[in-house]
């Protein structure tokens, strides 16, 4: 949606009171049926993980709205030094960065909420094996499903197992690897996301490119870097 960041905040604050009020309600009713028929606080605990992705999505969306270009004048000088990285990502780090992107998704913490929730109905209310059996096996399965994806889009990515040098000025970012040379300013940028060891740099909703923050060579060139991601931030 192509909205103005006022829309967005509109919007977004919107959300947020509508089904804020709606989690409270089913709160408030969760916790009386806790003292009077306690089979039924699993419907609700499952209504409430449902009416909190409008919820997030809101969040999220009051957020984009409340971000504020940064001129880049303000804050990093023009005669900045650009900062030349040399990255070469290994099968064993991007498997744990797809361990820390998947668990920390808000709709995979949810899937695990409900399969958690599933295997204690049984214990709770002796019901039916096989529903909370099947939520063993699927979550147990999740993370080898995660480490395989991660094998086969690192396998059939050439860009994230060849050796790449970014060049990042205030203006623009730089990529030049064996396969692939190209030159994208920070404002093209669908966002940035940081972690305790990686800055993402998404290029699209689902593409990024990666750089390993042990690349950098001080503290103060991951300082100056974050200066200028946060143009878009």
């Amino acid at each position: 949606m192509n909205l103005t960041p006022t829309a967005r905040k509109v919007i977004g604050l919107s959300v947020i009171i509508i089904f804020g009020l709606v989690e409270l309600l089913f709160l408030a009713v969760l916790i009386y049926h806790l003292f009077n028929d306690p089979s039924l606080a699993f419907s609700f605990v499952f209504a409430m993980g449902i009416f909190g992705f409008p919820l997030w999505w809101g969040w999220k969306m009051w957020k984009s709205g409340a971000k504020k270009v940064i001129p880049i004048s303000q804050d990093i000088p023009d005669n900045s030094n650009p900062i030349i990285l040399e990255t070469k990502i290994t099968l064993s780090d991007y498997r744990k960065l797809m361990y820390l992107i998947t668990y920390t998704h808000p709709m995979f913490l949810f899937v695990h909420l409900i399969g958690i929730l599933f295997i204690a109905s049984y214990f709770m209310y002796d019901g039916d094996i096989w529903i909370p059996l099947f939520a063993v096996l699927f979550l147990g399965y999740l993370p080898i499903g995660v480490s395989l994806n991660a094998r086969k889009v690192y396998n059939s990515s050439k860009t994230l197992h060849e050796r790449i040098t970014y060049t990042f000025t205030p203006e623009s970012i730089m990529s030049k690897g064996e396969t692939s040379d190209f030159t994208i300013k920070w404002e093209s940028l669908h966002k940035t996301r940081e972690t305790k060891d990686w800055f993402l740099l998404y290029t699209n909703m689902q593409s990024a490119m990666v750089i390993p923050k042990k690349t950098f060579h001080s503290d103060a060139e991951v300082e100056r870097f974050r200066m200028m991601s946060k143009v878009i931030a």
